[in-house]
């Protein structure tokens, strides 16, 4: 068994909880070799013995100084001695730890770093303040126009389905009425009579016509089609929640009011006071659905800032998020879910060869490193490493 078959074995044990076994794997590794700062990281987390997990710590350290999971758990050690120390005195009130006990390796949680902070540009991960609209980096839009409702409201689907509703109403109340006419004075049906509306000519006497047309005017046809045609195109507007469309229901619902007021009020037939009527609770219908409707036509302005999806809970859906954001260019966001998803899930190889990819398109060439590093200390035969590798240099390269 070579080097790297130990230390991914012993890698692997140690997740698993195999302590024994992945101690004596990566000891066999840091004797061969004692530049393998991962076998001395995932050591530190196999011993018991406070003395030995600061010594891998400080080997760690030694070979990268700025490594963050030594620095912390050293002093996370640390803590633990000053804690048992304080133990023995019990009338000295312990004071409050320096830092929280964190996990010494990345397997269970990502590491706290820059990328907590929330105010990393989420496509480029420069930092920007909260008031810059533009990213001063990759100067791409952080303010975006929302809805206050994303989804329609069920008071939007009740003016739709009710302009649906007052269009088909009135489509079928002239026809009715039609057809009403024209049995009533034994005419012949309705459709026969369509093409007089067109300015067009019938074969019918003149007699029958000019009755016709005085039972059922053209005024009249005309009006009915005008008010269906009139309320789909106000559904429409509602739909597709055209901008300020609340107020043109508003004003919809303000003028059915007026004229149902006005046919009540003055006018001599029953049936048009009657259709006034009609017109009234109409128009204070719309009236109630207008003053549910502001939400749906309301937008507000929010600023973009590196965040968690709350759906994304477990590896597979902190994946997807993350291949959602990649497409959309939100390198940053696509980063915090990767990191997350080799966590819960360190042995998933799309899920690093994925967060090395989005170092990259960062040019975080550093971070890229490290994590290809670990690609191949626990995937050291995947195909996919080598192309990573070509596309590392090639970024090393033009930074340069």
């Amino acid at each position: 068994m070579d080097l790297q078959d130990k230390l991914r074995q012993g890698i692997l044990a140690a997740k698993t909880g195999e302590k024994k076994k992945a101690y004596q794997l990566l000891l066999d590794v840091v004797k061969a070799d004692e530049n393998q700062i991962l076998a001395w990281l995932w050591l530190s987390s196999v011993v018991d013995d406070l003395d030995e997990k600061e010594l891998c710590l400080e080997n760690a350290l030694a070979l990268e100084p700025d490594n963050e999971a030594a620095q912390k758990g050293i002093l996370w050690v640390r803590n633990q001695r000053l804690k048992a120390s304080l133990a023995q005195q019990p009338s000295i009130e312990p004071p409050k730890p320096l830092a929280p006990p964190p996990k010494i390796i990345i397997p269970e949680k990502p590491l706290q770093d820059e990328f907590e902070n929330e105010w990393l540009c989420p496509y480029c991960t420069t930092l920007t303040s909260p008031e810059d609209k533009i990213c001063p980096h990759c100067h791409r839009q952080l303010l975006i126009r929302q809805r206050l409702s994303p989804e329609r409201s069920v008071w939007l689907w009740r003016g739709i389905f009710l302009q649906i509703y007052t269009a088909f109403y009135t489509a079928a109340f002239g026809v009715g009425y039609f057809s009403f006419i024209c049995a009533f004075y034994a005419l012949p049906a309705f459709y026969h009579f369509w093409p007089l509306y067109f300015g067009q000519t019938v074969n019918y006497p003149a007699s029958v016509t000019d009755q016709v047309l005085e039972f059922f005017p053209v005024w009249m046809f005309w009006t009915i089609v005008a008010i269906a045609f009139y309320s789909l195109n106000l559904m429409l507007i509602l739909f597709l929640r055209v901008p300020y469309g609340h107020l043109m229901y508003l004003l919809n619902s303000g003028m059915m009011l007026l004229i149902g007021i006005f046919g009540m009020i003055f006018s001599p037939s029953r049936w048009i006071m009657f259709g006034g009527f009609l017109g009234v609770l109409l128009g204070l219908l719309q009236l109630l659905i207008t003053n549910n409707l502001w939400k749906d036509f309301t937008f507000e302005e929010s600023r973009l800032r590196l965040h968690l999806d709350q759906d994304a809970t477990n590896a597979p859906s902190l994946y997807l998020s993350a291949r959602k954001y990649a497409r959309l260019g939100m390198w940053g966001n696509a980063i915090i879910h990767l990191r997350r998803a080799v966590a819960k899930s360190a042995g998933n190889l799309d899920y690093h060869l994925a967060l090395v990819v989005a170092y990259l398109n960062t040019q975080r060439i550093d971070q890229a490193q490290q994590a290809l590093e670990e690609v191949e200390a626990l995937h050291p035969n995947a195909p996919q490493i080598k192309k990573l590798e070509v596309k590392l240099q090639q970024a090393v390269e033009s930074k340069q």
